[in-house]
């Protein structure tokens, strides 16, 4: 029997081929619409825009200019408290006034002196310290010094005597002198009671260190070779 009798005869079969035929083309659509890879809505077709507007504005070029708003200007305010007394060169000081024809002003331990020479007294030159044993020295210091009487508190101790003298270079004499605070007798060249002295003539800064187990007075002296009157710094250190 031949294929198309078949079918006339039994119409079943080519129902079923035509309601398969007919859903082929359906199939093929479905499948060209599919993608092999996710779900079709993580990839934007070719009419959409991309909308995420990133705004992450790190544009790292290394420019980095910080726009946190911190202004970051270190308004440091420490005003340096710490009672810094250099001496200005430039300015000139008041004169200090005298205690009497020898003696500026006492001195006692832990003082600090800002004074200058101007205004000073002129009793003693280069021989009188070279006498005292204070220098080796048998001129200068024809100009106007600074003494300050000092008491050694003793008690086996040292006292620092420092001078600063930035401006004009000066030098500093410490003599024993126990005679001021008992008369008000000052020391003189010929005075042979006057020969405990040290002295220190360095070009800048000067130190004498004085050595007591017992309290005694001292002229602390402040001269100047040249006899340029000037400025000066000096400090009193006991114990050490």
């Amino acid at each position: 029997m031949s294929l198309s009798r078949s079918l006339w005869l039994n119409p079943a079969p080519a129902l079923r081929l035509c309601a398969l035929l007919a859903c082929v083309p359906l199939a093929s659509l479905s499948l060209s619409c599919s993608t092999p890879f996710g779900d079709p809505k993580d990839s934007p077709g070719p009419d959409e825009t991309d909308t995420d507007t990133d705004t992450d504005s790190d544009t790292d070029g290394d420019s980095d200019t910080d726009s946190d708003g911190d202004t970051d200007s270190d308004t440091d305010s420490d005003t340096d408290s710490d009672a810094d007394t250099d001496v200005q060169c430039d300015n000139d000081p008041r004169p200090d006034p005298t205690i009497d024809t020898c003696v500026t002003d006492t001195l006692r331990c832990g003082d600090e002196i800002n004074a200058t020479t101007l205004g000073g007294t002129a009793n003693w030159t280069g021989a009188a310290y070279n006498t005292w044993t204070c220098l080796l020295v048998s001129d200068g210091y024809e100009g106007t010094e600074r003494a300050y009487y000092f008491e050694h508190p003793g008690d086996a101790a040292n006292a620092v005597i420092t001078l600063e003298s930035p401006c004009e270079d000066m030098d500093l004499m410490v003599l024993r002198w126990e005679y001021w605070d008992t008369d008000g007798e000052c020391p003189v060249e010929a005075n042979t009671q006057a020969r405990d002295c040290t002295g220190s003539d360095d070009r800048g800064d000067d130190e004498v260190i004085v050595w007591d187990n017992e309290p005694h007075h001292y002229m602390v002296i402040v001269d100047s070779y040249s006899g340029v009157d000037d400025q000066f710094t000096l400090r009193v250190a006991c114990g050490q």
